[in-house]
């Protein structure tokens, strides 16, 4: 039970540093991982392909590199991301974050004692140069909780998930959903399964401008309007709610980005608290 692989998915536009930095904390902890399985989602540039090769030279029987020829998104990446990897404990990691030592150590600890299939945890988010702390994003604790928050916002922080793998494609996988592929899964697991997030902040991550210019626009809307509409068919909001969450998602991606990032701080983010009150 406490063997484990870490999955990445990583493209083109990915920062070489960036990678570097996340990469490093994977390898620095309490707990080492018995796999990194890294999904290459398209053709790399030759700077992120050096990163990864330093590593795979560093640790040739951990780490695991699957290719594909062309971007296809993030969904379908994860999804052929699962079935690679060889344990059943899979915890997720972004190319651009960074693990505290004891991250895997406390998720792989939930699993034992605790009958759950995914399991997360607190996350402090930092300006893109990872200077200054901006805010804690705290997710609900119990599965009763993550359940009941799952009708109006995701329940876990993807960047600090670990799940079991014959679980998540027992459900069906990650599927093709842009900008929704993890809360679309979470959707999916727990109206069969159990969840749990941990009360701690294990992972620091980037959040600066950019995160939110990606939530707006168009595009952004329409992808609002199909995951919703997916979540209604699948009964887990009913009628007045997918109306009420698309109306408000909706509105949210069409105003100015300043704005944007206000309105998400305060209303519709879960738990969103002041660092240094962490």
């Amino acid at each position: 039970m406490d063997k484990f692989s870490v999955l990445i998915s990583i493209y083109e536009k990915e920062s070489p540093a960036y990678l570097n930095d996340s990469l490093i904390s994977v390898f620095n902890q309490t707990l080492m991982p018995n796999e990194v399985v890294i999904v290459e989602d398209g053709p790399l540039t030759k700077e992120l392909n050096i990163v990864i090769d330093k590593f795979v030279e560093k640790y040739p029987d951990i780490m695991k590199v699957i290719k594909f020829p062309v971007n296809r998104g993030l969904g379908p990446a994860l999804a052929d991301g699962i079935k690679a990897c060889s344990y059943d404990i899979i915890v997720r990691m972004d190319s651009d974050d960074i693990c505290l030592p004891d991250r895997f150590e406390k998720l792989i600890s939930v699993f034992k004692d605790k009958d759950i299939s995914i399991v997360s945890s607190n996350v402090v988010e930092y300006d893109e140069n990872m200077e200054y702390a901006l805010k804690c994003k705290v997710v609900p604790e119990t599965d009763l909780e993550i359940k009941k928050f799952l009708k109006q916002r995701s329940p876990f922080n993807h960047m600090a998930v670990a799940y079991l793998k014959n679980d998540v494609l027992e459900v069906g996988n990650y599927e093709n959903v842009p900008y929704f592929e993890d809360y679309h899964l979470w959707c999916k697991m727990m109206q069969t399964k159990n969840g749990y997030n941990i009360q701690d902040n294990l992972v620091n991550v980037r959040a600066g401008n950019s995160m939110f210019k990606r939530r707006g626009g168009l595009n952004y809307a329409r992808c609002i309007i199909n995951f919703e509409s997916k979540i209604y068919k699948m009964g887990i909001i009913n009628f007045s709610e997918l109306i009420m969450n698309s109306c408000v998602r909706i509105i949210v991606s069409i105003i100015p980005n300043s704005l944007r990032k206000f309105i998400y701080n305060i209303f519709l983010r879960a738990g969103v608290k002041n660092e240094e009150n962490c």
